[in-house]
């Protein structure tokens, strides 16, 4: 469906938002595109593929939590060697790491008693959630009770992290190319919603389209 201002929406019964969006940067990827999620939620991060050139295939991200505006302001850009240097685990092994350490924010209770510091450690010897519980025997007495006795918890966790990028979705990539917008009921929504800082930017972003 198209929403009032002419921008398009994408939704899927049954999947979260963040599986829409993995299906639709893996569909870009794969036609070709050079695809930047803008977002500040780091669960992307498992998404992100090669690095920041400008190879057409590459899934680019760029966080927003740290500044605002349309212009990059305060934002960062994310590619393999990035995601590396903010987790210390590439973006292959994301899915484990929440697995491990949880993420509060998306109540993913991961191994109690693991925090990031030690999954990072797990997952750089042992590679994978599966490959940590196949070496069990080499672990320490109280990590290895931690693991066994809360194995069900982390696997669901690893479930409850993994971006779904197969969404059956209604509409495609031609259908979806961004031609401006309806202004004044963009503004009407924003000034609603009490969202005014998007409505001193929103005419700098129309130009930009």
């Amino acid at each position: 469906m198209l929403f009032r201002s002419n921008l398009p929406i994408v939704t899927s019964p049954g999947y979260e938002a963040d599986d829409v969006l993995g299906t639709l940067a893996t569909q870009g990827k794969a036609a070709g595109y050079r695809v930047k999620i803008l977002t500040g939620d780091r669960d992307l991060f498992q998404l992100v593929s090669k690095d920041l050139s400008g190879n057409s295939i590459s899934i680019l991200y760029m966080s927003t939590m740290y500044g605002r505006g349309f212009k990059g302001g305060g934002t960062e850009e994310y590619g393999r060697e990035q995601v590396i240097a903010k987790l210390g685990i590439p973006p292959e092994q994301v899915v484990d790491y929440k697995a491990l350490c949880g993420d509060t924010s998306d109540n993913i209770p991961g191994v109690r008693g693991i925090g990031p510091k030690t999954a990072v450690q797990l997952l750089t010897e042992y590679g994978s959630l599966d490959g940590l519980y196949q070496a069990l025997g080499d672990l320490k007495p109280a990590l290895r009770s931690k693991l066994e006795s809360q194995r069900e918890e982390a696997y669901l966790s690893q479930h409850l992290s993994k971006i779904v990028v197969n969404v059956p979705l209604s509409r495609s990539l031609s259908e979806l190319q961004l031609q401006g917008f309806a202004s004044g009921v963009a503004m009407e929504a924003f000034e609603r919603l009490e969202l005014r800082e998007f409505n001193r930017n929103l005419e700098a972003l129309q130009l930009t389209l």
